[in-house]
């Protein structure tokens, strides 16, 4: 049984959010944007960057789909399996910002595995709001 707040999802929120190294952003930039005014959502400063979550995946459960919900729903998201002691990443699923669930490779939790959920926004007006991780019993 899955115990805790949300026991079959993980939310991405947008502190979660980073900036690849795809682009140099001026000494004094901000990498990530949370905008809260009338446009709100987390966007880069440069149309190279693309935007980057890391997500744990709670013992005792399996990652089996993505959801990312954004201002554009048709930039690609891919998903991938890292692990926190080694280099290296491995491709489990890819799909858009549109609020769809992403079915990804079945990924069980082990002590050192997390999933890398990267967006490619390709411009600075785009927001992402954010999104989700589907949890169930392996």
């Amino acid at each position: 049984e899955i115990t805790g707040v949300d026991p079959t999802y993980v939310k991405i929120l947008p502190r979660d959010f980073l900036v690849n190294d795809d682009a140099d952003p001026p000494e004094d930039a901000t990498p990530v944007i949370f905008n809260d005014g009338t446009n709100t959502g987390v966007s880069v400063e440069d149309t190279d960057q693309e935007l980057i979550a890391t997500v744990n995946i709670p013992y005792r459960t399996t990652a089996t789909e993505v959801t990312i919900w954004g201002s554009n729903t048709t930039k690609t998201v891919e998903v991938y399996e890292m692990n926190i002691n080694a280099n290296g990443k491995t491709s489990v699923g890819s799909g858009t910002t549109d609020g769809a669930a992403i079915s990804i490779t079945n990924t069980i939790a082990t002590s050192v595995n997390y999933l890398m959920i990267k967006i490619l926004v390709s411009s600075t007006n785009h927001r992402i709001w954010g999104g989700t991780v589907t949890l169930t019993q392996p």
